[in-house]
């Protein structure tokens, strides 16, 4: 659709400074995850609307536009935050990869971080065996 209309129809999606769409990856306490292309400066929460929440707004711990590599911003502020670069920086948080993660009021952030944690490590001793084994087969030929 870029190629066929141009530059100029792209950005009249999103807003002035992040203009565009992008693919949100939802994830969490969803019935509907998955990934969905939005314009930028969506509302936070009609993001998490649009996913299907359904435990209830108020059910909200927080939510991570950064698949919890990133400072989780409170439901307070996902009330008035929008999904766009300036927006969440000023949020204290950053869009990144637009993968986000919404976490269910009652879920016990220690163990989710324990599960976080064992997840990168278990990805950067996966990485550094197989480069290991990479130069190791380089240096044998």
């Amino acid at each position: 659709m870029i190629i066929k209309n141009g530059p100029e129809w792209f950005k009249t999606f999103g807003t002035e400074k992040s203009s565009g769409t992008i693919i949100f990856s939802v994830s969490g306490h969803f019935n509907k995850p998955g990934n969905y292309e939005l314009p930028l400066g969506i509302p936070f929460n009609k993001l998490i609307e649009f996913s299907r929440w359904d435990p209830g707004w108020e059910k909200i711990k927080s939510g991570d536009p950064r698949r919890l590599i990133n400072k989780s911003i409170s439901r307070h502020i996902i009330e008035d935050c929008t999904m766009d670069y300036e927006s969440l920086q000023e949020a204290g948080s950053a869009l990144g990869t637009a993968a986000v993660v919404v976490i269910a009021e009652g879920t016990c952030m220690v163990n989710l971080l324990k599960r976080i944690s064992r997840f990168y490590l278990l990805k950067i001793v996966d990485n550094a065996h197989r480069v290991e084994k990479e130069r190791v087969g380089y240096i044998e030929f």
